[in-house]
């Protein structure tokens, strides 16, 4: 990998000395990897293991109903705005600072110049709604539930193949 620092893989021992973690890495080329395991943590780029996005993903999951969520309800209930990926405003949060802000951005700072779009009014909708909903307090509260809803949904998706090939083809 192109851009990896061994520091990334250092620490101290109880004895004081410097040592570096086991570093594995699945790559594809010089620049993108499958996975990345440091010691006993192990990261894994899961969209090269989806078929399609993860919204993408999440939207056919619901349309077969919501009984497949399983860590989804559980941890936001079933409320109907959590069966969908989230809206997040990557390029506006541009640092600590907008973690402490007060309200939603408008619509406008959900554009994302990595897919060079806006969301439409339902999105912000429904982001706005999961901000009320949670009883939102700032950007740092939203942010996090951001990442455990996708998470959640993650989980779930994986939850729902891993199922799918074993009830097809007994692969676990």
């Amino acid at each position: 990998m192109k851009f990896f620092n061994k520091e990334y893989a250092c620490y101290n021992r109880k004895n004081g000395k410097v040592h570096y973690a086991n570093v594995g890495v699945i790559q594809f080329n010089a620049e993108k990897c499958m996975s990345l395991c440091i010691g006993n943590l192990l990261f894994v780029d899961s969209f090269q293991f989806m078929a399609a996005s993860l919204d993408e993903l999440c939207k056919g999951m619901h349309k077969e109903g919501i009984h497949d969520f399983v860590h989804t309800t559980r941890y936001f209930g079933c409320y109907k705005i959590f069966y969908q990926k989230g809206m997040y405003p990557y390029d506006y949060v541009n640092g600590p600072s907008r973690l402490d802000e007060t309200a939603l951005p408008p619509k406008a700072a959900f554009y994302s110049s990595l897919m060079d779009k806006h969301i439409d009014d339902e999105q912000y909708a429904r982001a706005r709604e999961m901000w009320e909903c949670l009883s939102m307090k700032t950007m740092r509260y939203y942010t996090r539930h951001y990442m455990v809803l996708d998470t959640l949904i993650l989980a779930d998706l994986f939850k729902k193949i891993r199922h799918t090939m074993y009830n097809a083809h007994g692969l676990d």
